[in-house]
């Protein structure tokens, strides 16, 4: 019984590329911290990248950059750097959507593995659909309400993608598409109640 509680185990942490904000988290940071933590022998590295600010990699006018665009992932051009410099294997969180996309990503040595959140929040299944068809590419796309300040806001997204999980674990079916004001104003509701709840709570 004792040996059961001693067997090794994987241990995991996900990490910013960069907050990609004036006085934070820079790339430079980043590599110090992923070196460190290969030197203490942690098993696995997921990159990911931006803030609540800045949620994704993205120059000028919310333009994707151009190596992201070539590239599907946004944090390929980082990994590569960082990977030469560590033995831990790497996993890119942010932007994959095809099959295409992701067995380049991997062919070119960058990464280990392909975080894939988005894609299978809406379709559990994507793993599968990659596997079996190589020209397959995920329905996922960025809500829209229509209105540019709510559609900016990194909680849109985030809280979107987590209502359509939530769904797959009561088993219900995921919603692909987020068109028009309703996702807004769903989202606006659960933040107003949560943020009550939080209030009862603290009195």
């Amino acid at each position: 019984m004792i040996s059961s509680f001693l067997r090794p185990v994987n241990i995991g942490i996900k990490i910013n590329s960069s907050d990609f904000q004036k006085g934070g988290f820079t790339e430079e940071d980043s590599i110090n911290v992923a070196k460190a933590l290969d030197a203490l022998g942690i098993d696995l590295i997921e990159i990911s990248g931006g803030s609540w600010e800045n949620p994704v990699n993205r120059k000028g006018k919310g333009e994707v950059k151009e190596s992201t665009r070539k590239r599907e992932a946004y944090f390929l051009e980082y990994t590569e750097k960082v990977k030469a410099q560590i033995s831990t294997p790497l996993v890119v969180t942010g932007g994959f959507r095809s099959a295409t996309g992701i067995k380049e990503a991997l062919a070119s040595g960058a990464v280990d593995m392909a975080g894939v959140a988005r894609p299978s929040a809406v379709d559990a299944r994507f793993g599968k659909h990659i596997v079996d068809n190589p020209t397959y590419v995920s329905t996922v796309k960025p809500i829209t309400s229509g209105i540019k300040k709510i559609d900016a806001m990194a909680i849109m997204e985030i809280s979107w993608y987590t209502m359509q999980i939530e769904r797959l674990s009561q088993g219900k079916t995921p919603q692909k598409k987020a068109d028009g004001a309703w996702p807004a104003l769903k989202v606006m509701y659960r933040f107003w109640k949560n943020g009550n709840a939080v209030k009862r709570v603290r009195a």
